[in-house]
């Protein structure tokens, strides 16, 4: 028994790590964008058309790489996924024109959408009593790569220039040697499709949970991404610099890295139902007091508690959605972890719209609105079995 919880346990690091890995390297685009701007003389609406395509692209991709690993459970398909990642976008330097530079960006994103329903799906298949804290770690590793990898490039950018970025991928064929040194194999034997066909499970009872768990986390990413991005305006709005929300941002992003371990625990203890309720419930008094409230300090405590505070289902509703169609992890984390967050940033731009019509103090305070949505949408939620035989026994 000690000797399969250690197992475990190094198998939870090792897929960890792949998750920091392909989140590192995702991170190198946004803080060299001004240099893409001057290497290829492009005006600011073209360069930032990159970033939102192939965050489209990584969103809608991922259920099919979902539905794959579902069929294929092989271990060579995520450690490909590091490998591939690493190594496409390490080349964004090496090329010489903007076609070959979209294709390299596009062909890192989908091989980083493939790796996260496979990556989710193999900590899924884990067998910890408390799934909500081993997914939780599992987020970690991606928030951290993704949060580290921006400062750590423009150091490296400014060292080895655009051009010889080539040489990161060193990282990810370390870990991917790694990855196939010590990773098992999920499956020895012929995966056999429960359903009968591809989308069998569509006819499954539990999935109309799966497609409500995936509406709270598009309201939960649009809640999101609207405070962040309006952050920096709002501030100007009230007579502030700028720095103060990029200080406010990174402060918000540690707490929510705190948040999503809290709420990977809390999910065990509690039911991922019930964590979503708490999580909004907790979320309206915050949101409403940091629109009154003016004395920044306070503010920023506010902020960071809602940083706190939003990404407490961060991990556990990919458990949730995974518990809800066991033979369909993959998948279902592709749906919670993909498209659901793709799909929340239209939101972002559905307040763009209206900011330039009601303002940007109007348009924050639409934010509780969707926040006591979520919260009415939580109680449709149904807990999961798994959880309520890990709570009985």
């Amino acid at each position: 028994m000690l000797k399969l919880l250690v197992m475990n346990k190094r198998n939870l690091f090792f897929v960890t790590t792949a998750h920091f890995t392909v989140d590192w390297y995702t991170g190198y685009l946004t803080p060299l964008l001004p240099v893409i701007m001057k290497e290829y003389d492009l005006d600011i609406s073209m360069t930032t058309m990159i970033p939102a395509m192939l965050a489209l692209i990584a969103a809608f991709s991922q259920p099919f790489f979902g539905i794959v690993s579902d069929r294929l459970k092989s271990r060579y398909f995520m450690i490909l996924a590091v490998l591939l990642t690493g190594i496409s976008m390490s080349l964004m330097g090496s090329v010489n024109t903007l076609p070959l530079l979209i294709l390299v960006l596009s062909f890192g994103r989908l091989f980083n959408s493939a790796f996260h329903p496979e990556g989710a799906s193999f900590i899924g298949d884990l067998p910890f009593k408390h799934k909500g804290r081993a997914m939780s770690l599992f987020s970690i590793g991606g928030s951290l790569g993704g949060s580290l990898s921006p400062i750590a490039i423009v150091y490296i950018y400014s060292y080895f220039s655009f051009k010889k970025l080539y040489l990161t991928s060193i990282l990810a064929i370390i870990v991917s040697f790694l990855l196939l040194i010590y990773l098992p194999p999920r499956n020895t034997k012929k995966v056999i499709n429960p359903y009968g066909n591809h989308f069998g499970f569509l006819k499954e009872k539990n999935f109309k949970y799966v497609m409500l768990i995936s509406l709270m986390v598009i309201l939960r990413t649009g809640i999101m991404a609207t405070f962040n991005n309006f952050l920096p305006l709002y501030f100007s709005s009230i007579g502030y610099p700028l720095t103060t929300g990029g200080i406010f941002l990174t402060s918000s992003l540690l707490g929510g890295s705190v948040g999503t371990i809290f709420g990977g625990y809390l999910s065990d203890k509690i039911g991922r139902k019930w964590v979503n309720t708490l999580s909004f419930t907790t979320l309206l008094p915050i949101v409403i007091a940091f629109l009154l409230i003016r004395n920044i300090v306070v503010s920023y405590i506010l902020f960071i508690l809602f940083g706190f505070a939003a990404f407490w289902t961060m991990a556990s509703n990919v458990v949730y959605a995974q518990e809800m169609l066991p033979n369909s992890r993959g998948f279902t984390s592709s749906l919670v972890m993909g498209v659901a967050w793709g799909t929340g940033s239209i939101i972002l731009m559905v307040m763009g719209k209206l900011a330039n019509k009601i303002g940007i103090i109007g348009t924050l305070w639409l934010i509780p609105i969707l926040i006591s949505g979520a919260i009415f949408l939580s109680f449709s939620l149904k807990e999961s079995v798994t959880l309520k035989c890990n709570t009985k026994g």
